[in-house]
């Protein structure tokens, strides 16, 4: 049942609509200052440094990443299903760790907290 609720959904929204939102803002990623487009997407990428304006969607699909390990390996067991996310996690550590992509170094080392936890 869940494969075939779950799949379709994950597809559009998980999938679908970050990959739109980000080629959205991609092609207006030359006048993120403006009051247009921050009223658009500002809520994406108020925070964060302004060549790193795409991390909102990198934090959507670790999100839905973890949605999928948690629906899509159940059969695998719980201890396969926590290494392959503890992988994952790290990766995205690493990835916010390199980037820091926040404009303050505290909310740097706050998702690099919440992602040790």
């Amino acid at each position: 049942m869940a494969y075939y609720v779950a799949l379709p959904f994950l597809l559009v929204w998980g999938i679908g609509i970050p990959v739109t939102v980000f080629f959205m803002m991609r092609k207006d990623s030359d006048k993120l200052d403006t009051i247009a487009v921050k009223r658009k997407f500002g809520f994406l990428y108020n925070g964060y440094k302004r060549h790193n304006y795409f991390w909102e969607i990198v934090i959507m699909y670790r999100k839905v990443i973890c949605i999928f390990i948690a629906v899509f390996l159940k059969k695998t067991g719980i201890v396969v299903q926590a290494l392959i996310l503890l992988i994952v996690l790290v990766l995205f550590m690493q990835g916010n760790s390199t980037n820091r992509p926040f404009s303050a170094r505290a909310l740097n080392d706050i998702e690099n907290l919440s992602l040790s936890t």
